[in-house]
Formats: structure tokens, C-alpha cells, sequence
């Protein structure tokens, strides 16, 4: 399998720099003929017909690289050149544009390669969250929304809740600065070790701009508050282990009491016959 690789690689250097020679002959045969004609805007002409017409540069190959929620199939659909178009007369800007609208596409560069390739490269978007607006939608990490999420999309994302549709479609400048802000805190918060056992389900902002965690299997509600987030994990988590040693879950845990922001107040889940403490720490 290896040789078979290395003979194919050969092959299409080898193709190409025919092409190349190809193209180099019959450029210099048209300079050649074009000396003998007397007037400037003959020159001109010929010239112009030679290049968009010629077989020589039509293209023969696309490359495209960057691609894997977008299918090669799409991009070549959505840049409006084909294999047997003249390389000369593609419009590379154009192309770039058409990508572009295609939400999972961040950036496209289109560039031609001489004498008869042309290659795309794109840059797809991350996506880092769910924002639910009436439905779930994708976010990347700059808090551009830039899809309706669907089944095939990834699902396992935190969900983030509480920024209102009418925000978006009446001052999108101030919803998406709240989304970055929300976008920040979660980057922050899942540098803790704790969130590998207890993954953030949601993050909910209110109107002050409080968060509120949903985290692990069991839900686990949080109340965080503003500010300070790694150390109130840090305090969430010594909390945890505490009920983990007495066979206990946290239920709901509050930690943003703005005029004792060291408390820490949990209720802990209950069990069969058995009433809900509130340990402090």
C-alpha cells in the first residue's frame, strides 16, 4: 500500500509539471506569434482570447483542505467553478463570498494554482455552546450564532438559558456582548477539576447577570452569583466531598450571597424517610 501511495504522488507531480511545460510552450508560441503583429491593441486582443480560451488553462483539478462538518461535494456546488472552467476567468473573491454563507464556514480562501488547479481552503467554525432562543442554537466561542441546531448537529454541549429572543432581535449588539460574557465564565469554570465528574448541563444568566449552574447527571442546581467563580468551586467542591463521605448528593447549593460572599448554603438530596440539612461552609 505505501509504494502504491508514493507511485500516485509520483504520478501527479510528474502530470502536473507536463501541464506546466505544456502551458510554458504554448505561452511562448503565442508571445512568438504576437511579436510579428504591428499594433498594441492587437496584442492586447489575442492575448485575452488566448488565456480565457485556451485548453491549456482550463481546470483540471480542486483541492480542498479544512473541511469535515462541510462536504467537498457543497463547497465545489457553492463556489461556482468547475473542472473545464478557465482558470483565468474564475473569480476567487466571489467564490470566497458564496462560502462564507454557509454557517459552519468561519473563512475561505481561494487561490489558483497555475497552469490548472485551484485550491480551497476553509476554516470552520467551533462550535462551543447551545444557546436555547425559543429553540437551541450553535454558538462558537466569539458568540456568533450561526446555526438552528439540528439532530446531526453535536448535541453535547453546555446549554446556555435566559437571554430573551426579543434581546437579540432588538439590540443584538448588547445580547451578543452578554453572550460573550456568559462564553467567558464557562471557559473560566471548566478549568476546575471538578466539572470531569460533574459536567456542566446548563448556565443560566438572569437580568442582574447572576449565573446558575445545572451540573452532572443528577442536576445539580448552583447558584453562583457574579465574580469570584474558580474559588467558589473550590468551596462547592470541599461541600461535595463532605456529603459524599455521610452517602449524601448535593441537591441545590447557593453561593451568591452578596453581603457574605464566603457562605455557602446546600441542601442535600433526600433520601427515603429522611429530611433535608443545610450544612454550611
Amino acid at each position: 500500500m505505501t509504494n502504491r501511495r508514493r507511485l500516485d504522488r509520483e504520478e501527479r507531480i510528474a502530470l502536473r509539471r507536463a501541464r506546466t511545460k505544456a502551458a510554458i510552450r504554448g505561452l511562448f508560441r503565442l508571445l512568438s506569434g504576437l511579436a510579428l503583429l504591428a499594433s498594441a491593441p492587437s496584442l492586447v486582443f489575442f492575448g485575452h482570447r488566448f488565456f480565457s480560451t485556451s485548453d491549456l488553462f482550463a481546470i483540471h483539478e480542486i483541492t480542498i483542505s479544512g473541511i469535515s462538518r462541510v462536504s467537498e461535494r457543497e463547497v465545489i456546488a457553492k463556489i461556482g467553478i468547475a473542472p473545464g472552467d478557465n482558470l483565468f476567468l474564475a473569480d476567487t473573491k466571489e467564490a470566497e463570498a458564496r462560502l462564507a454563507s454557509l454557517p459552519w464556514i468561519e473563512r475561505a480562501e481561494v487561490r489558483l494554482r497555475f497552469p490548472q488547479g485551484l485550491e480551497v481552503e476553509v476554516l470552520e467554525r467551533v462550535p462551543r455552546a447551545l444557546v436555547d432562543l425559543g429553540h437551541l442554537y450553535l454558538a462558537d466561542e466569539g458568540g456568533n450564532i450561526f446555526k438552528r441546531a439540528m439532530p446531526s448537529d453535536p448535541l453535547d454541549l453546555p446549554v446556555i438559558t435566559g437571554l430573551p429572543r426579543e434581546e437579540w432581535n432588538h439590540a443584538e449588539a448588547m445580547a451578543r456582548r452578554r453572550l460573550v460574557s456568559v462564553l467567558e465564565a464557562l471557559e473560566i469554570i471548566e478549568r476546575h477539576p471538578m466539572i470531569t465528574r460533574f459536567p456542566i448541563q446548563q448556565i443560566h444568566v438572569d437580568e442582574a447577570d447572576d449565573l446558575t449552574l445545572v451540573l452532572g447527571a443528577h442536576a445539580m442546581t448552583v447558584h453562583l452569583g457574579q465574580g469570584d467563580l474558580l474559588r467558589k468551586m473550590d468551596r462547592l467542591e470541599r461541600v461535595i466531598e463532605a456529603a459524599e463521605r455521610r452517602g449524601k448528593k448535593i441537591e441545590l447549593a447557593r453561593l451568591d450571597n452578596r453581603t457574605r460572599p464566603e457562605w455557602i448554603a446546600a441542601r442535600l438530596s433526600k433520601r427515603s424517610g429522611e429530611k433535608s440539612r443545610n450544612p454550611k461552609g
